[in-house]
């Protein structure tokens, strides 16, 4: 089968939404179907523009990447107020829609799969769609988009039930959709080194017990946490303790570390590393003690978030703590990981404490959350897909 990924994204990205796509082009190509991921030819970040993104994801080459040449009006927008910004947005994604059709009449695709509401409307005209989604639309406009694309469309995926269930409440029905959430590659966690040697070589301290915080410091330009983590590490008066944070980006660090000195605690106790390379991340997760994801409770991360540093951790065999939002608790449970309420410090702090001294507690958290997370591959992912829209569809 011929299955063009067509989504208006930046390829390669620093953000998470580009791993997932190449992870998903990857494991389609993996069921042995024809794969072209089709996205627009965007200016990127002098580090990016000449990056080969098949290294920078550490994809198999077992899909062909098409960009296709239009001008970057987001580009030439940036800095503009706004609404100009979003305009240049929305006639940029109809631009791009148009020139996917003209590469799709060429290529004859016999699905198409896509993250991009007006992408999926315009396409499904002309081919099978797949729509998936990871937010619902704020704006009429944007709704417009959607519930047009919906009635076109074969078929709907959102990444967690709540998601769906507030497409429900809009008047969606519930023939189309399937809740899948996001997935982990097991194969980049498959290593044998020792906590110690992943500190060695990555030059971390051997000399005090880790809490680890892997991904961007914001999403939205919403907070994710970092700050309650902070705060709750100030309270463990009698552990030894570090904070490793790794993510960035860095012009959010001096905000912390003032939140550090005004807790009281020595700075160099608390390091912070910008974005690193996907192949650095099993290493980073492997020097760990215990990996932190303190959510704070935001419309965004209760509801629409699958976040792939959720299933990374349990990858990495490290127990985590984590707050108790709807969206963490359709995966996680009291087995798996130490759940906190949101913004509750002391809990957090309690948390943390427990997994640090508590080695049986520790141990028992981190090896249910692998057996879980197993179910949570990018193949499995991508066989579910063609199971439920493409092999179910055949056999009506």
């Amino acid at each position: 089968m011929i299955i063009h990924y067509i989504t208006n994204a930046r390829i390669p990205t620093e953000k998470a939404h580009g791993y997932q796509i190449i992870k998903m082009c990857e494991s389609f190509a993996s069921l042995k179907h024809s794969v072209t991921l089709v996205v627009p030819s965007r200016i990127n970040s002098k580090e990016l523009k000449k990056t080969d993104p098949y290294d920078y994801y550490e994809s198999e080459k077992n899909f062909i990447i098409k960009k296709i040449p239009i001008p970057d009006l987001i580009w030439l927008a940036a800095g503009l107020p706004e609404k100009i910004q979003y305009l240049a947005f929305l006639k940029y994604s109809f631009i791009f829609a148009l020139a996917s059709i003209l590469y799709c009449i060429l290529h004859k695709p016999d699905l198409i799969i896509t993250r991009d509401n007006r992408v999926a409307y315009v396409l499904s005209f002309f081919y099978k769609v797949i729509y998936e989604s990871h937010l619902f639309p704020r704006t009429w406009i944007e709704r417009y988009f959607e519930k047009h694309a919906y009635t076109r469309a074969a078929g709907y995926i959102t990444i967690t039930r709540n998601l769906k269930n507030i497409y429900f409440q809009h008047g969606f029905t519930c023939d189309k959709f399937m809740v899948l959430a996001d997935g982990v590659d097991l194969n980049k966690f498959d290593s044998k080194m020792t906590k110690e040697d992943a500190r060695k070589k990555i030059g971390l301290p051997d000399d005090s017990k880790i809490i680890g915080y892997m991904g961007r410091f914001q999403t939205l330009d919403e907070e994710k946490g970092i700050k309650e983590l902070i705060k709750s590490i100030a309270l463990l008066h009698d552990l030894k303790v570090r904070a490793v944070f790794v993510g960035g980006p860095m012009h959010l660090v001096p905000e912390y570390i003032k939140l550090i000195e005004q807790e009281g605690m020595a700075k160099d106790l608390f390091i912070f590393i910008d974005h690193v390379s996907h192949r650095e991340v099993p290493l980073y997760l492997k020097a760990f003690d215990c990996c932190a994801m303190p959510f704070p409770w935001t419309e965004h991360y209760a509801y629409f978030m699958s976040p792939l540093k959720m299933f990374e951790y349990m990858a990495s065999k490290r127990p985590l703590v984590a707050t108790r939002l709807p969206s963490v608790e359709e995966i996680l449970h009291e087995d798996m990981a130490a759940l906190t309420e949101p913004g509750d410090v002391k809990e957090l702090s309690a948390a943390l404490k427990k997994i640090l001294t508590d080695e049986n507690y520790a141990v028992s958290i981190a090896e249910n959350a692998f057996k879980e997370v197993k179910k949570y591959t990018w193949f499995i992912r991508a066989q579910k897909i063609i199971d439920r829209f493409v092999i179910n569809d055949e056999n009506k």
